[in-house]
């Protein structure tokens, strides 16, 4: 399900779903006779929510395709739209999946939740857990739009807040008992401010995706739609195929210019939007560039000196309210890393690669404030067991072994874990077969064996416990031996 916006090729994706779905209904929706004109004069900040569309001003109370009134949201007043593409912590204002209630039944938490994003999957039928995400979703002052389809089988709906527009998509998993909820904030942009070409034919303008035709062809009317956007402050953040990538603040806009089916040579332009997590800024000459909001991770290159990189981010990231905790990267095996934090407590990772045909690997990690604080109390928890775990093992009793000296021992030295003694010359191989025998009737595995008359060394093992044994005899002075245990103490008597 997670989403990623690749130069070279889309990723299937819940998100994706909605930007497939006005192909998928193109060509039935181009049969209609033609609507007038779009009006395509851009608005504030080249696009934004301004004010609901004429669809949204009607809603709540739609009828579902089961033929049930949606039921009335509560008397939660309205936030007032915004003239620009939403922020995060404006979005988190509207809506933060973070903190959405989840259905019970869900076994091991969200599949994947983001400030933008939630999917999980559930124990029971479609009915019921569209019911319930819808209440939760009017409960907070959203309201549903005409449009709603509840079915066995499949449900979904759309629901408006601020200008912001939510879709609810209800599956089941094929007989199991279990659904997959899928929620996803389309940002709050209306398709009508959009800045695009002149002289459009509108062939459906809906909340969350609108589909126009030109009659440039495709290269002129792609070339176009990317002046007028990037002129209104949408700045390029990737292409798949036919569709290009815009982000304006922490808004998504996906603009897909292609031929038209059936049209006599017509283009066909559809607009969709998705609301980020996390802003994360690229540099305009980014190759390759691949998000995935779910993970809040953005991956590219750049033609761009490793320093111009830390430098473009130290800028850009600082006019957004983030804070490097360092003056300077830090390397680790080979990759130059910068951590920034906000005044939210979010935290965002840079990571730097030299490549070796020039340029530079660029890698974002963001985390929000939810996600840090949970990798941080998991940090300590392990921290508080592993601690705990360290004190048992020293004030638990350790493992010990007994053995009886050689007869002849003599210049006994004890510590802890190591014993040395002294033998008459020519009789230390003797002394260590003698304490090998006590090792195997102690159900000790030999390891290494290797004994002349001059010296040798002998390695047992016996879970948790080693123990070495090597000796020296030089058939002239007394002969010495030691022994040292791994893991316990070592007594002899």
């Amino acid at each position: 399900m997670k989403k990623s916006f690749y130069l070279a090729a889309a990723i299937p994706s819940f998100g994706a779903c909605h930007r497939i779905l006005p192909g998928i209904l193109c060509g039935a929706l181009l049969s209609l006779p033609a609507c007038k004109p779009a009006n395509n004069e851009a608005g504030a900040a080249g696009g934004t929510q301004a004010s609901p569309s004429a669809d949204a001003k009607s809603a709540g109370g739609s009828e579902s395709s089961g033929g049930k009134k949606a039921s009335s949201a509560p008397s939660i007043p309205d936030l007032p739209p915004l003239d620009h593409p939403a922020k995060v912590a404006e979005a988190a204002k509207a809506l933060d999946f973070e903190q959405f209630e989840i259905m019970p039944g869900v076994e091991k938490g969200p599949g994947e939740r983001s400030l933008a994003h939630l999917t999980y999957r559930a124990t029971g039928d479609v009915k019921a857990a569209f019911e319930f995400n819808r209440a939760k979703l009017q409960a907070l002052g959203w309201k549903e739009l005409p449009g709603t389809a509840v079915q066995n089988e499949y449900a979904s709906a759309t629901f408006q807040r601020g200008g912001f527009h939510v879709s609810l998509t209800i599956s089941p998993t094929g007989g199991d008992g279990k659904v997959d909820v899928m929620m996803a904030n389309h940002g709050n942009v209306d398709f009508t401010k959009v800045p695009l070409p002149p002289n459009l034919t509108k062939v459906y303008e809906g909340p969350i995706t609108a589909i126009y035709t030109a009659g440039e062809p495709v290269a002129a009317t792609a070339e176009t739609c990317q002046k007028l956007l990037q002129a209104a402050g949408w700045q390029p953040y990737g292409f798949a195929g036919d569709s290009k990538y815009y982000k304006q603040n922490a808004v998504l806009l996906t603009v897909m210019v292609s031929s038209a089916p059936a049209q006599g040579g017509k283009t066909m332009i559809n607009l969709g939007s998705e609301q980020l997590s996390a802003d994360l800024p690229a540099l305009p000459d980014a190759q390759d560039l691949r998000y995935t909001d779910q993970t809040g991770r953005l991956d590219y290159q750049t033609p761009a000196t490793r320093a111009d990189v830390e430098k473009f981010y130290r800028t850009s990231m600082g006019t957004l309210g983030w804070e490097p905790t360092l003056d300077h990267a830090i390397e680790d095996k080979g990759r130059f890393f910068v951590i920034f934090r906000n005044p939210e407590k979010a935290m965002t990772s840079l990571y730097m690669s030299d490549v070796k045909e020039g340029g530079t690997k660029v890698q974002l990690e963001y985390l929000s404030p939810t996600q840090f604080a949970e990798m941080d109390r998991r940090a300590t928890e392990q921290g508080e067991k592993l601690k705990a775990k360290l004190a048992a093992e020293k004030n638990a009793p350790k493992p010990q072994l007994k053995l009886k000296l050689p007869a002849g021992a003599t210049g006994v030295k004890k510590e802890s874990s190591g014993v040395e003694f002294t033998v008459t010359s020519g009789n230390a191989k003797a002394a260590v077969n003698d304490l090998r025998k006590q090792c195997s009737d102690l159900g000790w595995t030999e390891e290494i064996a290797v004994l002349e008359n001059i010296g040798g060394t002998v390695s047992l093992k016996k879970d948790p416990l080693s123990l070495s044994i090597s000796y020296t005899d030089s058939g002239v002075t007394p002969a010495e031996v030691n022994l040292m245990l791994v893991g316990g103490e070592l007594t002899v008597e």
